[in-house]
């Protein structure tokens, strides 16, 4: 699944939530007043919420976490959208094992 197609099906669950995020993730955009990041391409993070891992930062690539560095200071862990179809194969128990070792290191990668 693309990155796109995930951005996507999570918009109803993110840019819908019925709590806003907490202020620390309100990272400022340069984006065009009204244009939509899923459609154009732009989406730089995302802040997931789940039950089997709870809270972490979805990102594009490692220039969307260099220009928002806040993200990895959050005490969240942080996947990059290239590591999806890998954790898309694990369980959950190996999925709670990758998210905390990404709690203790936010910017370690996954690569198999």
């Amino acid at each position: 699944m693309s990155y796109l197609a995930l951005a996507r099906r999570l918009r109803a669950e993110v840019l819908d939530a019925p709590e806003p995020p907490p202020a620390h993730c309100m990272a400022p955009t340069t984006r065009a007043p009204g244009a939509d990041p899923i459609e154009t391409g732009t989406i730089a993070a995302v802040l997931l919420r789940g039950s089997v891992i709870g809270d972490a930062w979805l990102v594009a690539d490692d220039d969307a976490l260099a220009e928002h560095s806040d993200l990895a200071q959050s005490g969240l862990p942080v996947f990059r959208f290239a590591e999806v179809p890998f954790l898309a194969q694990l369980d959950a128990e190996a999925l709670r094992a990758v998210a905390a070792c990404k709690r203790a290191f936010p910017t370690a990668r996954v690569l198999q």
